[in-house]
């Protein structure tokens, strides 16, 4: 059986992680969380590693929680495996670059937040549906989000759960290119190398200088977010909205 994250490192300083469940449209599961998690701490502790390249494949990035598995396995707490891998991409020293292509939803894009060069496919379709499933923003979106787009653009996101291409996603600066979906691996590829030939300790102190305003405010968002959330999948809209999702209608809040 392939597993579900598959990780390559491309040189001797630059690693490839690929979320590789594609039959699923790369919908992350508990055990896919904690995988992550622990490729990104292995990749942050290895001397020779100097810039992480996050993909899934040309037609689909990451359609967000299973639903299923999210629901046999509902995060119940900050300490839950999603917010795990949250904490570890907040707290990721080295460059992380993002390539997308297809379904970017929830998690699919919010975890872009955290990423420090992103390139998306035009075939790209983002969406932060939390309000819409009954849910809560996540990842630090309740704060990145307004920091990066402005609160107006943020609100409208977020509360709103519209769906937007990968062209308005650079027009209001969510990400730094927009390409072919059959470039977008290469190019992302070509640009960790770009961060990895910088001097690295230069690197990683520059990055460390920009979060730094942020760093420990996001980590407490993280944490007060999942709060909120994990309160809310236990909330009569949350339920509501999920069983509308599996049986096809309109949810009745």
């Amino acid at each position: 059986m392939t597993s579900p994250i598959v990780v390559n490192d491309l040189s001797k300083h630059v690693r490839h992680v690929v979320i590789n469940r594609t039959e699923a449209k790369n919908a992350l599961t508990a055990q896919m969380y904690l995988s992550l998690s622990d490729v990104l701490i292995e990749a942050d502790n290895a001397p020779d590693i100097r810039a992480v390249v996050i993909s899934g494949n040309d037609k689909v990035f990451c359609a967000g929680n299973d639903l299923n598995d999210f629901l046999e396995r509902p995060p119940l707490d900050s300490s839950a495996p999603p917010f795990t891998f949250l904490m570890a991409l907040n707290n990721f020293s080295k460059p992380l670059i993002a390539a997308t292509a297809g379904p970017a939803v929830g998690i699919g894009t919010t975890m872009l937040l955290h990423c420090d060069h992103v390139i998306s496919a035009d075939n790209t379709l983002f969406k932060m549906p939390f309000v819409s499933l009954g849910l809560t923003p996540e990842g630090g979106s309740s704060l990145l989000l307004p920091y990066l787009i402005g609160q107006r653009l943020a609100s409208e996101l977020l509360m709103l759960g519209k769906s937007f291409d990968a062209q308005y996603a650079h027009n209001i600066g969510l990400i730094n290119q927009v390409c072919e979906p059959q470039e977008v691996i290469a190019l992302a590829i070509d640009k960790a190398n770009q961060y990895a030939a910088q001097a690295p300790e230069a690197v990683q102190q520059a990055k460390a200088l920009l979060k730094a305003p942020f760093k420990e405010h996001i980590e407490q968002i993280i944490k007060s977010e999942g709060e909120i959330f994990a309160q809310r999948v236990k909330s009569a809209e949350c339920k509501e909205a999920i069983s509308a999702f599996f049986e096809k209608r309109a949810p009745n809040f």
